[in-house]
């Protein structure tokens, strides 16, 4: 399931699981078969008040840095990620493909589907979705990422009381073969993208959050922008 309208009414609909399989080889080392459980908004769902609520700086909603080892279902959910990258990455790379959409692969760390508890959950979440939050590095992230070179993929991690998260943002590159074998289906998307406007929403750092707006300016050609993890 693709989440990215208004929020209020996303985060409150029927979660419906999936599961997908994939290849999880990569040249010259076979693997068996990832198996990627979609939560259907479920796993987002005791985040809403974390990403949404209004009554908080963003700042003091969504927390970046952390370190990863500190928390175990993170650094193992993390090293999980990174050993089954190619299929992970072809994951994204089809939930690009169908949504059309600009978008990430997002997972709670802390979350267990009751049908597939040995596995982690994931969603594919839009640029609608993470404009509500207001976070400008979720925004940058998807704003000035190359959908069909890589795929963005964040993990968070729920504080006990509910208001706010920990997130770690990791980037994968889209197999070459892939590229290739959709190249024309991803130049005719990111045609379709390049015609989009796009504005970063944040808050101000006063008592009283105020909404500021910063338009996107096009990504220039041949030019790759950057961001440190």
């Amino acid at each position: 399931m693709i989440w990215g309208p208004y929020p209020s009414n996303t985060l409150k609909m029927a979660a419906t699981e999936k599961v997908t399989v994939l290849d999880g080889s990569v040249p010259g080392k076979p693997t068996a078969e990832v198996r990627f459980v979609e939560s259907g908004g479920a796993a987002l769902l005791p985040a809403e008040r974390a990403l949404y609520g209004r009554d908080r700086h963003v700042k003091d909603r969504i927390r970046w840095s952390f370190d990863p080892t500190k928390e175990e279902k993170v650094s193992r959910l993390l090293d999980w990620i990174q050993a089954t990258s190619h299929a992970v990455a072809t994951f994204g790379l089809q939930k690009f493909l169908e949504s059309g959409q600009r978008g990430a692969i997002i997972a709670n760390a802390g979350y267990r589907s009751y049908m597939n508890p040995q596995e982690p959950a994931f969603d594919w979440i839009t640029w609608p979705f993470v404009v509500k939050t207001l976070d400008r590095t979720l925004q940058q992230s998807l704003a000035y990422y190359d959908p069909a070179a890589q795929v963005l993929v964040f993990v968070f991690l729920l504080s006990e009381t509910g208001s706010s998260i920990a997130i770690w943002r990791r980037r994968l590159d889209v197999p070459s073969s892939l590229r290739i074998t959709y190249r024309k289906e991803l130049d005719r998307r990111k045609a379709e993208l390049a015609k989009q406007s796009l504005e970063i929403i944040t808050d101000t750092p006063q008592s009283t959050p105020q909404i500021q707006v910063q338009q996107v300016a096009p990504p220039k050609k041949k030019k790759w922008f950057r961001f440190a993890d």
